[in-house]
């Protein structure tokens, strides 16, 4: 939870909003363990409401999850390297 810098220059988009927000960065699985994404989503959203993520094009089982679970396509952002990312974000208000 805090500003992260990657997220602070958006562009083709806006953010939902600028209340403070937490970010996934990661989120990986060997295949041995199932709803991966929910698990961790769902430990997130006890800790933070507003949620921030990204991840690229070609990444299909990222885009799937992140659709399914409400998150709202922002724009693009660019990662230290200067790699294209689509930047995602779900703001669950109480």
């Amino acid at each position: 939870i805090g500003d992260d810098p990657t997220y602070n220059i958006i562009v083709n988009g806006h953010w939902l909003n600028d209340l403070p927000y937490g970010t996934i960065h990661r989120i990986a699985s060997n295949g041995t363990t199932k709803h991966v994404f929910n698990i961790v989503l769902n430990f997130c959203l006890t800790m933070c409401n507003n949620i921030r993520i990204d991840t690229h094009e070609n990444n299909h089982t990222m885009l799937y999850n992140l659709e399914k679970h409400g998150f709202k396509r922002c724009g693009i952002i660019y990662i230290r390297d200067h790699k294209e990312r689509i930047a995602f974000q779900l703001c669950n208000e109480k």
